[in-house]
């Protein structure tokens, strides 16, 4: 079954100093085979913004059987670089039986 995604964000660090932090998440899924972290994807990024509603959704295959980690990392984008703001981990099966 494919699951779509959303992300949103609150309260995120400021790490900009004449602005806000511009935040971007990249998601990683957990690779059993070489037993190391494979990103999947990324958002757009929100400029300015502490509290971002990403319009890009991530796509995922949910397996009823098997154990999927993800690892979401909030990273700040500057022009030459990124730095990390944040990350959280949990599996498909927390976020398919949460309650919203």
């Amino acid at each position: 079954m494919k699951v779509q995604l959303y992300i949103s964000c609150r309260k995120l660090k400021d790490l900009d100093v004449f602005s806000k932090s511009d935040p971007v998440v990249h998601l990683h899924l957990w690779n059993d085979q070489t037993r190391s972290w494979v990103k999947y994807g990324e958002t757009e990024v929100m400029n300015n913004n502490l509290n971002p509603d990403f319009k890009r959704q991530f796509e995922v295959l949910y397996s009823f059987e098997k154990q999927q980690k993800l690892r979401f990392v909030v990273w700040d984008k500057d022009i030459n670089d990124m730095e990390e703001i944040g990350y959280y981990e949990t599996s498909m099966g927390n976020i398919m039986g949460a309650n919203n």
